[in-house]
């Protein structure tokens, strides 16, 4: 069962490539402030996979609150690093993006709950 979940979150997570890969190479990212929104989401379902493979029970707040605390240390990361932002609303920016992952988590937790896994 474990082996369906990181298959799972393998493909996911190379979509989620692929689909950043297309962002960047067009410059979508730069266009458009929308366009890493998706990619937040398919994150945090990505991540929400692996936790759900690694672990055999997960409450859903806990699993969410997990992959909130990865989003929120990656939005550190591209603050410290210093990923360009043209975006003056950097606050609602990050608010949104932490929001998705955990959409995303959410999501992968009642597609678990829905395949019966325990919880």
């Amino acid at each position: 069962m474990r082996l369906r979940w990181l298959s799972a979150a393998f493909i996911t997570a190379i979509v989620m490539a692929l689909l950043n890969q297309y962002a960047i190479s067009h410059t979508l990212y730069w266009r458009y402030a929308w366009v890493d929104t998706p990619i937040h989401f398919l994150g945090g379902l990505c991540i929400a996979l692996v936790v759900i493979a690694l672990f055999d029970r997960m409450r859903p707040l806990l699993l969410v609150a997990v992959v909130a605390v990865i989003a929120l240390g990656w939005e550190v990361f591209e603050a410290v690093v210093g990923v360009p932002r043209e975006n003056q609303n950097y606050f609602f920016d990050t608010s949104v993006d932490i929001f998705m992952d955990a959409l995303g988590a959410l999501t992968a937790y009642v597609i678990a709950r829905a395949s019966r896994w325990r919880l």
